[in-house]
């Protein structure tokens, strides 16, 4: 709960910023929700491609139910050692990388 909210307060726009910092924090956090979807696009297809629940993923990683099915809906940010461990898990290497 603590890290949702520090995330949504660093992504929080006043009325006094900039016009043009303004639209940098909006593609910040355009930027931030695409690859919060993407990124649960791809554990709802790993798991779904080893037909697995929810429930079965959740008993087979230690993660709760509840956190998981967040996740795929792309509503709870996810940590890197959870994005580690879900990739340990699947068999897949973690590729992380800054762009312009």
């Amino acid at each position: 709960e603590e890290i949702v909210e520090l995330v949504k307060e660093n992504y929080r726009i006043s009325d006094d910023t900039p016009p043009k910092q303004k639209e940098t924090k909006k593609e910040a956090k355009k930027n931030f929700r695409e690859t919060r979807t993407a990124l649960a696009n791809q554990i709802t297809a790993l798991r779904k491609s080893r037909k697995l629940t929810i429930e079965e993923l959740g008993f087979e990683t230690g993660f709760k139910k509840i956190y998981l099915e967040r996740l795929e809906l792309a509503q709870l940010e996810i940590s890197l050692s959870m994005v580690n461990a879900l990739a340990r898990y699947f068999d897949k290497k973690v590729k992380i990388e800054l762009v312009d």
